[in-house]
């Protein structure tokens, strides 16, 4: 009986899809070695691909007619081969895997985005080139298969499904009992993706609960003469690229002249604490500390709208219901803002000439597409002041890597004057003005790559992380508030996250509420210059990062 029981067992090993599959797993969750490259999760790779081929191998074989039990195995082979080419575009291009981080990204991503990432990433070379690696790598795949099923391996075979399912068993009850994917080996290339999108609809849900907690908050006394605030949000702006910050070409003319005149407080140590831009911009958002506690914390636009203001967000990037991001939920939407644009505009200036000014106090956030890829659509041609020729992008080597530090420099240029037209449209009366960077950017300064959103792997991390943080202050506002005002233009060379800054903006408005945590704003005389700043989930940038 018992033998008969093993010859059930080793049934599906006997196979050639089973060997195929074994080969197609083994690479597939492989992509995992690259990040939890320790013995133990090479261990549970070889297992669960065991187990895994062995049930796709019962599938196939118990599914009838035979032409369904082909399609089966079609099936099977292409899930794999898109989860393997996927992750081997990801570790190629971004030194990571398909994993929680990366679901978010594509689900924070609109239209604009994945066209501007297709135009950078997925060149016509590239697609050409992974497609005769998978056509080379079916063939090697199937000769290697029809070699292995030859051998006697089916009682090795099924001990391995066996191992594989005693770890699938283990993995699993962890999870339940944890309830935390990202904490668990995800050795296996389709459970880790289920975990992220998992991930994702609890962040969906967090978005749901968020929203009852804005709508819930109660009114919030402020004195008279409130101040107009104008949050400016930049997207992948690099200090590494901004003449302002030290580089070599005038790349932000009009912040240095205003940093000449003393009207501008230019902070030098800033960092985001993350390097994309969905994960950025809920630190920036909520009044929370790193998004631990994401839900149950009102967003800094909520407050405003208690206290008074008129609140308004003009995006490039993100718009009400087109997304799973908090920032394109419709419920959050209303719930905190009086006006927002529905309207994609080619250029940051078009966004800022649309902008309606209301009347005092109001808030106005203004998220600009910046110098996100790709960089050559970022500014108008008329724009256009730097060229693959200058001297000063030799040391790049290629004439391509060189256009494109030069559109990078130019998408700088036109930023700087899109900053300069923002403080001439409201710098009539009481106001003030804060512009940073979600993150910043890599554009071949320390290796052969452009992009952000991998710096946990990079050799220098301060390029994706380091920002630019710039305060403004109307004459009128700091004749009002002379004290605040010295303190901002004093403080520039604090260290600082932009995880903070939500208490910052409620300092400047003088809104308190309950609210601001003046140990958090750097314009409060209570700041905690100690605290260490966490980056990019758990990293201290203050011991293990140079930030030079």
């Amino acid at each position: 009986m018992f033998t008969r029981f093993l010859k059930i067992l080793k049934q599906p090993t006997y196979s050639l899809y089973f060997s195929f599959l074994l080969l197609l797993n083994l690479l597939s969750n492989g992509a995992a070695a690259y990040v939890y490259n320790h013995i133990l999760a090479l261990l549970a790779i070889i297992l669960l691909s065991f187990v895994s081929a062995y049930i796709e191998s019962w599938i196939c074989m118990v599914v009838k007619p035979r032409w369904l039990s082909r399609a089966c195995f079609v099936a099977i082979t292409v899930l794999h081969e898109l989860l393997l080419l996927v992750d081997a575009f990801l570790i190629f291009q971004f030194q990571t895997i398909i994993n929680a981080d990366v679901i978010d990204i594509l689900a924070a991503t609109n239209l604009d985005e994945a066209c501007g990432f297709a135009a950078t990433y997925l060149r016509p070379e590239v697609l050409i080139s992974f497609a005769a690696l998978m056509v080379a790598l079916n063939v090697l795949l199937w000769k290697i298969a029809r070699w292995l099923s030859r051998k006697k391996h089916q009682t090795f075979s099924v001990i391995g499904a066996l191992g594989g399912m005693m770890v699938w068993i283990v993995l699993l009850g962890s999870y339940m009992v944890f309830q935390k994917g990202m904490d668990i080996p995800q050795c296996h290339a389709v459970t880790r993706v289920a975990c992220s999108l998992n991930e994702l609809s609890k962040n969906m849900k967090k978005t749901a609960q968020l929203c009852r907690v804005c709508s819930e908050m109660a009114p919030i006394a402020t004195e008279d003469n409130l101040p107009n605030v104008v949050v400016v949000i930049g997207e992948s702006h690099s200090v590494y690229h901004t003449s302002l910050y030290g580089y070599e070409l005038p790349t932000s003319v009009n912040m240095e002249r205003r940093a000449a005149m003393g009207e501008l407080a230019v902070f030098d140590n800033v960092v985001s604490p993350a390097d994309f831009t969905n994960r950025a911009m809920m630190s920036v958002f909520s009044l929370d500390s790193l998004t631990t506690d994401f839900g149950a914390e009102p967003l800094f636009p909520m407050c405003f709208k208690r206290a008074g203001y008129t609140t308004a967000l003009y995006d490039n990037q993100y718009f009400a219901g087109n997304g799973f991001f908090f920032m394109s939920d419709k419920a959050l939407s209303d719930t905190m803002y009086d006006v927002r644009n529905e309207t994609k505009y080619p250029y940051d200036m078009d966004l800022v000439n649309a902008i309606v000014k209301m009347p005092s106090p109001s808030l106005y956030i203004i998220h600009l597409n910046g110098q996100h890829f790709d960089y050559s659509d970022r500014f108008p041609k008329s724009s256009e002041r730097f060229s693959a020729d200058n001297k000063a992008y030799a040391k790049y080597g290629s004439e391509e890597k060189r256009l494109t530090v030069a559109q990078y420099d130019n998408a700088t240029l036109y930023n700087d004057h899109v900053i300069d037209e923002i403080i001439r449209k409201f710098g009539d009366g009481d106001c003030c003005i804060v512009y940073f960077s979600d993150h910043g950017e890599e554009a071949y300064d320390c290796r052969d790559f452009v992009g952000h959103g991998n710096s946990m792997l990079a050799k220098e991390r301060n390029y994706q992380l380091r920002v630019p943080l710039l305060v403004w202050m109307s004459p009128t506002y700091r004749e009002r508030r002379p004290e605040l005002a010295a303190r901002v233009m004093k403080a520039v060379h604090q260290p600082v996250s932009t995880d903070d800054l939500p208490h910052l903006f409620l300092d400047l408005a003088g809104i308190d509420g309950g609210y601001l945590n003046p140990r958090r704003s750097v314009a409060n005389s209570l700041y905690d210059k100690t605290r260490h700043r966490i980056v990019l989930g758990c990293v201290d940038y203050d011991r293990r990062c140079n930030a030079k």
